[in-house]
């Protein structure tokens, strides 16, 4: 049965999972098709965050640039060594790993600098929350089936509650890996219903903010 829990401000912390430029301006190296079309959502949801004091958390994908610390996604997205080793993309101060500016953090928000598909791999994310006595993570960005969908699954693991927002993510076709090429929609589709089958509550940002603001 799917989950029910309330949604408590006091409780939640926001996560903009890599809405950074590589990922979301128009023709980038890593163009997440619909990125930039979340932003007025996510505007609306960081924005009424803020307002109940919900921290919100931002992630950017960093490499260190002699790729010491790059691991298996090296073997996997060659490309992000390349860009690295150009100081283009994916390494600490790099344009491309800057936030999208129509959604830029504040001071008052926190960034976690992560090496792996999970924001909780390698980076002090548990302990943030835990200091913040944050056991629900609200999670949104790109791209849907990969970072965002393995943060909450680890999430999970960890238990946290985890709700993600249907309006607030986004993701590219999934290619021919044998099984023939997947549409964006129904990639997500199948996102949203696995997990919440299994793992979190899926809203749209509308009734987040409705169920928050009561």
């Amino acid at each position: 049965m799917p989950l029910t829990f309330k949604a408590d401000p006091d409780s939640c912390a926001l996560m903009i999972f890599d809405m950074c430029n590589d990922f979301v301006s128009p023709g980038a190296s890593f163009e997440v098709p619909g990125a930039a079309a979340i932003v007025p959502n996510l505007q609306s949801l960081i924005s009424f965050c803020r307002s109940k004091a919900i921290p919100v958390i931002y992630t950017q994908h960093i490499v260190r640039e002699d790729l010491c610390d790059i691991g298996l996604i090296g073997e996997i997205w060659p490309q992000i060594a390349d860009l690295v080793r150009e100081k283009r993309g994916f390494v600490k101060g790099a344009e491309g790993m800057e936030i999208y500016v129509p959604i830029k953090p504040r001071p008052q928000d926190i960034i976690i600098e992560k090496r792996r598909y999970s924001a909780f791999a390698h980076t002090d994310l548990d302990a943030v929350l835990k200091g913040k006595k944050r056991d629900t993570l609200i999670v949104t960005g790109v791209s849907t089936n990969i970072g965002p969908e393995t943060t909450v699954r680890d999430a999970v693991v960890r238990d946290y509650r985890v709700i993600f927002v249907s309006d607030c993510t986004a993701n590219k076709d999934i290619p021919d890996m044998g099984w023939g090429v997947i549409s964006a929609d129904v990639a997500k589709r199948v996102a949203f219903s696995v997990l919440a089958l299994a793992f979190c509550r899926v809203l749209a940002s509308s009734e987040l903010m409705n169920e928050l603001g009561q």
